[in-house]
């Protein structure tokens, strides 16, 4: 298997998880793999705005997957929760 169809597969395998992952949310189906905190409750707002979250994500797996120049910018927004620091916002928000 070459490099082009690991990489078709794998965008395939992230459409497939975060659909599914969305509609989890969407219906309220609390399953252990597609929540993250499943036994936690939690406001029908908040699985709302996980759900369209999920189904962001997916279309933009899918997107790479039909056209590969959308790779780069879909593993940037991908690992922006992680480069993201809450501290330096809440610095900023509170700063007068």
């Amino acid at each position: 298997m070459n490099a082009t169809r690991l990489l078709q597969w794998s965008l395939l395998a992230c459409t497939a998880y975060f659909l599914a992952m969305s509609t989890a949310h969407f219906i309220g189906f609390k399953v252990p793999v597609l929540f993250v905190y499943w036994d936690v409750p939690s406001n029908h707002y908040q699985d709302m705005i996980i759900s369209f979250c999920a189904f962001t994500y997916a279309t933009l797996s899918f997107a790479a997957y039909r056209h590969r120049v959308a790779v780069p910018g879909c593993w940037w927004r991908w690992s922006a929760p992680c480069w993201v620091c809450p501290r330096s916002t809440a610095r900023r928000r509170w700063r007068r």
